[in-house]
């Protein structure tokens, strides 16, 4: 068991995080192991959110994380966590996640590291748009969305060793991920968490679908000149697969062949399908490498 408290400040010595941590772990005697870990933070300062522009407020945390791993001694042994935490303001996330290692025999291993991730922030910094009218923060309107995301990643790796000198491994990692802007707005005064709408608190918004853009005007019929932001919805599916052969054919000699695939595909933006995505996703077109190097010891 194990409790932190820390304390952080930028050089201009304002506070950048104050927070408190607990974890316990336990190994039981059939060699399976529990963790939890708690967490809380409170409201201080963030200098970093508008990426070089006005201090923010950083809003505080509250954590909770949990893990079980069975018996690793096993030809079979599995991993399991999940993660929840809770941000003040309205922003949480939540992630779960499994290792799965079988090892059949000495001389292969197979792995699976399925993690699912769901994301709802109130304020996910988009762009700065300079605008001498913005006074109140320093001449630059720095904008954010309400970002909903679901994200689903499934990285797979086998290693076969058939013999002292031959090797395989085959790595691949899955990849969908889905986020939905459902909101856009701007930070309204420095050191505070206000960012207000647009479209509904502020100024007005209008979707320009010929172009997947947003024409923002921010103060409504006001001095501002209006300006266009790409649409921030994204859908990103991407497959990476990577195989590499080894032969050391004689001492300190080495043959590599290696293959890699690369595959993606953004159709759909901001709407999550695992099904249809996952179809779209192998349905892509593949770019395909093939490389060969060969390593020649010089020496005696």
């Amino acid at each position: 068991v194990w409790v932190a408290k820390w304390w952080t400040f930028n050089y201009g010595g304002e506070s950048q995080g104050n927070g408190v941590q607990l974890e316990a772990g336990v190994q039981l005697r059939n060699y399976w192991r529990l963790n939890l870990s708690l967490g809380r933070s409170w409201n201080t300062l963030d200098d970093k959110l508008t990426r070089g522009g006005p201090t923010t407020i950083r809003p505080g945390i509250s954590s909770l994380n949990g893990s079980v791993v069975s018996d690793t001694r096993r030809r079979f042994w599995l991993s399991v966590y999940g993660t929840s935490v809770h941000r003040e303001f309205g922003s949480w996330n939540r992630s779960f996640g499994a290792q799965l290692n079988f090892k059949p025999w000495a001389a292969l291993t197979l792995s699976a590291l399925p993690v699912y991730n769901r994301v709802h922030a109130v304020a996910q910094y988009l762009a700065t748009v300079p605008d001498v009218t913005a006074t109140a923060t320093f001449g630059a309107r720095y904008v954010f969305g309400t970002l909903d995301q679901t994200e689903l990643s499934i990285p797979l790796r086998v290693n076969l060793v058939l013999s002292p000198r031959l090797s395989v491994q085959l790595y691949t990692q899955a990849l969908l991920s889905a986020g939905d802007y459902p909101a856009l707005r701007e930070l309204a005064t420095p050191r505070t968490y206000d960012f207000p709408a647009y479209g509904t608190a502020i100024g007005t918004l209008a979707r320009d679908l010929t172009d997947s853009a947003y024409l923002v005007d921010p103060d409504g019929s006001g001095p501002a000149a209006a300006f266009r932001l790409a649409d921030p919805n994204f859908n990103l599916k991407s497959l990476r697969v990577n195989a590499v052969a080894r032969w050391e054919f004689r001492p300190g000699s080495t043959l590599y062949v290696v293959w890699t695939q690369r595959r993606q595909d953004e159709a759909h933006p901001g709407d999550f399908s695992f099904g249809r995505d996952a179809r779209e996703l192998f349905r892509s077109p593949a770019d395909d490498v093939l490389m060969v190097k060969v390593a020649w010891w010089l020496g005696r």
